[in-house]
């Protein structure tokens, strides 16, 4: 259908959307617990405002109806805004509802676990998935039926509420049918609520009333069709028992295994010159199909973790990309998660190396113990991995002249023999005479980062000529007091608290302040 919606000025067609029994009976039980007060808050225009938590409304159908098209066969949106959704809704709607009274839906689909949705934190976009959408015991999408476009009409949007649940309701439970007749009783004890009666379920407590909205429903609404083509209540004795519908045949679709209900959030183009770059890279290392794998989501979001990144980084990370399709003949399942752990590799090695050329490396943990060195290192060079190189180098640069003035102590009153001792392997009898080396080393301040490394690595040496039955303590002790005279030679020595992290340091006093 071309209808008058922004779709339609554009020479589009609306198609129908895969109506799914038991999400919309998931919405319908919204009203379980109708006549509880309970409320929730959103904020509109500034102020917060209550809205009843129990009560289906009209912004619940289109946004219910939305929700529909754009989910996977497997009741996914993925990698998207709320925003973007909304987008979505008033290209369908002739008559779409506000953006407040979106929000306020979303919240209460959350609030009731229709939906689940859940951020990225490396791009900033949601993932949503539809609960009560798939049959648990097939593990495929349940009984459905394709929904008629007329619910995106202007003349859909202008019947009353109840109006429109016993289309929905009846719509689907007719199947596609036609001339098929579907009969509702007024009362019932059933625990779903459409089910539980039409008087229940409509909110209208006469007959009288219910026969009422039958026969406006039986007078046209869209282009001369009515929605009901058959329309009536049936007695039992003297009361009203049930009602007998069928929907006009005209606005009834019938269910194609070949067409595709479902559409798909356009991908919007980000930092288009970066994706370029990547787009080059990918078509000359010949995985070119990348940028169109699932509608372009996985690249859009490759762009968005790559950003802040300068190019020698992100040729890295698309060559990793490209070795792995050599070696598994496939991308793999997590673009992100791959790509954000070969770039931390390859930068966290770049960040460390960073901070020792600034001469900041001593201020990232005062602790020298190798093992919990090397996991300050990890941690302070993962926490910034999200920023860029040039941003990082630049703040340790800055940094350096603060940290000395709040943290720098003289190193000749501060540093004691001990603070020299790194390494207890080194203290073995066969090495007498290396508390020599210790010593020295304190004499001349000699750098306590470098003296450590220098330390570890003699501990290795003596356990290997140890082993082989080479070692000769005199060479040995010589070699090291050579190589303690070469180490730098330092005036001050951090001493830092506890909790202190020269990330968070780094961030708040200088790159936050040019991000």
């Amino acid at each position: 259908m071309i209808l008058k919606n922004k779709m339609g000025l554009k020479g589009q067609e609306t198609k129908p959307v895969a109506l799914v029994r038991s999400f919309l009976n998931s919405i319908f039980d919204i009203e379980k617990s109708y006549g509880c007060k309970e409320t929730y808050t959103i904020i509109e225009n500034g102020k917060p405002k209550e809205h009843l938590l129990h009560h289906v409304t009209n912004a619940d159908l289109q946004l219910a109806t939305i929700l529909l098209k754009f989910s996977n066969t497997k009741g996914e949106i993925y990698q998207t805004k709320p925003h973007s959704i909304y987008s979505m809704l008033i290209e369908y709607y002739e008559k779409p509802i506000s953006l407040s009274q979106f929000y306020s839906s979303m919240k209460k689909f959350k609030l009731h676990a229709i939906i689940e949705e859940i951020k990225n934190e490396h791009t900033g976009l949601y993932n949503y998935k539809l609960n009560h959408f798939l049959n648990t015991e097939k593990n495929k999408i349940d009984f459905y039926v394709p929904l008629s476009p007329i619910v995106f009409t202007k003349a859909f949007y202008e019947l009353s509420l109840p109006k429109k649940k016993l289309f929905y309701s009846v719509y689907l439970q007719q199947g596609g049918e036609k001339g098929k007749e579907i009969q509702r009783n007024l009362y019932s004890n059933k625990d779903s609520v459409q089910f539980s009666g039409l008087c229940n379920f409509l909110h209208r407590k006469d007959p009288y009333l219910i026969r009422k909205l039958l026969e406006e429903m039986s007078e046209p609404v869209y282009n001369g069709i009515p929605i009901f083509e058959k329309a009536k209540l049936v007695k039992e004795g003297k009361a009203y028992h049930k009602a007998i519908i069928s929907i006009h045949p005209d606005l009834l679709v019938q269910k194609s295994e070949d067409t595709e209900y479902n559409d798909r959030i356009p991908v919007p183009v980000v930092y288009r010159r970066k994706a370029n770059f990547i787009k080059k890279l990918l078509e000359g290392w010949g995985i070119s199909e990348f940028v169109s794998l699932h509608d372009g989501y996985d690249f859009a979001n490759l762009v968005r973790i790559l950003k802040n990144y300068g190019y020698k980084v992100i040729r890295y990370a698309v060559y990793q990309l490209k070795k792995f399709v050599d070696d598994h003949v496939r991308f793999p399942g997590n673009v992100v998660e791959f790509i954000l752990k070969e770039v931390r590799n390859k930068t966290q090695a770049v960040i460390v190396d960073i901070a020792v050329k600034t001469k900041v490396a001593d201020y990232i943990n005062p602790e020298l113990n190798k093992t919990k060195r090397k996991y300050r290192e990890w941690e302070f060079s993962s926490n910034l991995s999200y920023y860029g190189v040039k941003a990082i180098e630049s703040s340790c640069k800055a940094a350096l002249p603060l940290l000395k003035e709040k943290f720098g102590k003289p190193a000749k009153a501060h540093l004691k023999v001990n603070d020299y001792t790194f390494d207890i392997r080194l203290n073995d009898k066969d090495i007498y005479g290396f508390e020599l080396v210790r010593q020295t080393a304190h004499r001349y301040l000699k750098d306590l980062r470098t003296y450590s490394e220098l330390e570890y690595e003699a501990a290795e040496r003596y356990i290997e000529q140890k082993n082989r039955g080479g070692f000769k303590q005199k060479t040995f002790i010589k070699e090291m007091l050579e190589q303690v005279h070469k180490l730098p030679s330092i005036e001050i020595v951090p001493v830092i608290p506890e909790d202190f992290k020269l990330e968070d340091f780094l961030v708040q006093n200088f790159i936050a302040k040019t991000q």
